[in-house]
């Protein structure tokens, strides 16, 4: 199906015409391909015998809305229970600590999570990694956003988070061999 579909988008105009758009590339995220990869990943983590309790997700800042707009100046939120982005971590496993890392430039957020066990984190990841999240909030278009995340110790992670980059520099780490 998808190549199928990546056929039909070869030079489509869309806007009118003022703009053409390709389809260049797919990532079939439901193929045991994928699944063997990411595994591979988190095996090789695994292995080298790290206490990898965080996870680091880039998030973007409009997503946020009055949190975001509240904490000007503040560069650090926590989150707790009851929190959208708390609750979601807690889908993956028991959230110790959650905080929000405001950025201004290039505008965004960064959310850590630090997880009870290892578990928590990796199975975080590895439901994220090389996916979209949406946001089913914004009415007026379909607002997604490409994950970008990692795992890693809390603290490492903690550090990255404050930087405008961190998590795209922990992410693209998580890929080395």
């Amino acid at each position: 199906v998808g190549v199928r579909l990546q056929r039909t988008w070869q030079r489509r105009p869309l806007c009118g015409g003022s703009v053409t758009v390709s389809w260049l590339t797919f990532h079939d995220t439901s193929s045991l391909a994928h699944s063997a990869r990411i595994d591979g990943i988190l095996a090789a983590r695994r292995r080298a015998g790290l206490d990898e309790t965080g996870l680091l997700l880039e998030l973007p800042s409009r997503w946020l809305g009055s949190m975001a707009r509240s904490s000007t100046g503040q560069r650090c939120v926590t989150v707790n229970q009851g929190n959208h982005w708390f609750e979601f971590a807690s889908l993956f496993g028991c959230v110790v600590h959650a905080e929000l890392f405001i950025l201004q430039e290039p505008p965004c957020a960064h959310f850590l999570a630090r997880f009870e066990t290892c578990s928590g984190a990796s199975a975080m990841y590895e439901t994220l990694m090389d996916r979209y999240l949406y946001n089913p909030g914004n009415k007026q278009v379909d607002d997604t956003h490409l994950v970008v995340c990692s795992i890693g110790r809390y603290e490492e992670l903690r550090r990255e988070a404050q930087k405008p980059g961190g998590v795209a520099r922990m992410a693209a780490a998580m890929e080395r061999p």
